[in-house]
């Protein structure tokens, strides 16, 4: 990839460029005066309309001879609010409505006559006791100067302009996140410092205040060094110590030895009376037993007619030396 390197005049200019860009936003985004928060032009009558304003400093401003005028359509100024009288928290609200209306709304001040009104296409301007613009809004198309830098769409009946909270507020975020930061953003374009509501929310000295985010700006600097909020170590709850239960030991129950039994120590024979020679033992010769076999008569005879045959039964005796045997013998004859 080719590199581009731009001279070093060209850097400068450019991020001299975004920093004036930034800090202007930021200028102009810092608000040290009043201004208008709010404006209902059609509620639910003609006349149901008021102007809201909103302090966003850090001190209580007495707008006591302040002026509310109107500039119509046509581009004729005229007044709302001869002479308002009172006094505007710090980041508190402060709400003019029309003499119709006044039963609806919890009020500060009041137009200065029933015939005083606004309607589509004007513009509001808030004056101080010198008669020095202070803040202004138009909507729809009325003509030049009643507005800043460009003009916001004109509200239908029963909606509100209102101004922002912050450069990125959403009509989500200042009914949500951003509802209790204050009404701060100015920019001096009507067009990008205000967003449309479709439920008005008028407010006044007796509101809550709502403190907007303070910004920082890029070149301001701080002379006391922050300080550094110690980060809380979260206490660790302790592992439960674990207490061993002691095992019983099992008894033991004792087997039974037997009792070992002794043998007799055996008395050694002298040696002096064993023999030194072995005697020689002759052997005696057992006698060979003959045996004689003794004759016994014979003491039966049977006869077989079937078969011609007559038998006899004979036994003989014989004789091994102690033990006798008795042999049967048997014989047949033809008769």
């Amino acid at each position: 990839m080719k590199k581009i390197i731009l001279p070093t005049i060209a850097v400068s200019f450019i991020f001299s460029l975004i920093f004036l860009s930034y800090n202007s936003s930021y200028a102009n985004s810092k608000v040290d005066h009043p201004v208008i928060s709010e404006v209902q032009v059609i509620g639910s009558s003609a006349n149901d309309e008021f102007v809201e304003l909103y302090n966003p400093t850090e001190f209580d401003i007495d707008i006591s001879g302040w002026k509310l005028r109107k500039i119509s359509s046509s581009g004729t100024e005229s007044p709302l609010v001869a002479s308002l009288s009172g006094t505007i928290k710090s980041y508190g609200f402060f709400l003019i409505v029309h003499p119709d209306v006044s039963a609806n709304y919890q009020y500060d001040n009041l137009y200065s006559s029933d015939s005083y009104a606004i309607s589509n296409n004007n513009a509001v301007i808030l004056e101080d006791n010198a008669s020095m613009e202070i803040d202004k809004i138009g909507w729809g198309s009325v003509p030049t100067p009643g507005y800043e830098t460009l003009a916001i769409i004109g509200p239908g009946s029963g909606e509100s302009l209102e101004r922002k909270a912050s450069n990125t507020s959403t009509l989500a975020s200042m009914t949500n996140e951003e509802s209790f930061k204050g009404n701060s953003y100015d920019s001096n374009n009507n067009y990008n410092d205000f967003i449309l509501r479709n439920i008005p929310e008028p407010q006044n000295s007796s509101s809550p205040i709502e403190e907007p985010e303070k910004e920082v700006s890029p070149t301001e600097t701080s002379s006391e060094e922050p300080t550094a909020t110690p980060t809380e170590i979260p206490t660790q709850t302790p592992y439960p110590t674990f207490t061993p239960t002691p095992t019983e030991e099992p008894t033991i129950t004792p087997v039974n030895t037997p009792t070992p039994t002794f043998e007799p120590t055996q008395t050694p024979i002298p040696t002096e009376s064993l023999p030194t020679e072995e005697p020689t033992t002759t052997p005696t010769e057992i006698p060979e037993i003959t045996a004689t076999p003794t004759p016994i008569a014979s003491t039966a005879k049977y006869e077989f007619p079937f078969i011609g045959l007559t038998c006899g039964y004979t036994s003989r005796v014989v004789r091994f030396g102690f033990i006798i045997f008795r042999v049967p013998i048997f014989s047949c004859t033809k008769f």
